[in-house]
């Protein structure tokens, strides 16, 4: 059994597992993230192979700023453009006159307003997103 020093801790690990860097990494990053792209060291003492892992300076708030968005996408309230519930509410129902759209104009405009306002909203957070770098992952997701 090997020991493989992290961070202060000693961790046993199998022999064979520690043996192999890409093994050691398939073994210790679901718990400890930093090993993705950490340097091994190996040495023998009495008999023992002991597996240093030194971590390495990498991309920050990475896995923090997936959580958070993850985070906020799951709070947002969900809700249908405002135009588009009007449009829908005006031609679901019954047919209206030109007197009866006429008192709803004030309606119709506010909705038209806000309804735009989200779109604007919407279109610059996707060139936000067309424009962001791409980021190597410091960790495989899940199910990969």
């Amino acid at each position: 059994m090997a020991l493989v020093k992290l961070e202060g801790q000693d961790i046993p690990l199998d022999d064979a597992l520690a043996g192999d860097d890409n093994l050691t990494r398939k073994a210790l990053t679901p718990f400890y993230a930093e090993v993705a792209n950490a340097q091994i060291k190996r040495e023998t003492k009495d008999g023992q192979m002991i597996v240093t892992v030194v971590k390495r300076a990498g991309p920050k708030g990475t896995r923090s700023t997936i959580s958070s968005a993850l985070v906020t996408l799951t709070v947002a309230s969900s809700h249908v453009n405002p135009a588009l519930q009007l449009y829908l509410e005006l031609t679901n129902g019954p047919t209206l006159t030109a007197e009866q759209l006429l008192i709803q104009q004030a309606q119709i405009e506010s909705a038209l307003i806000e309804g735009q306002a989200e779109v604007a909203e919407i279109e610059a957070a996707l060139q936000a997103l067309f424009l962001a770098r791409p980021t190597p992952a410091t960790f495989t997701p899940l199910g990969f």
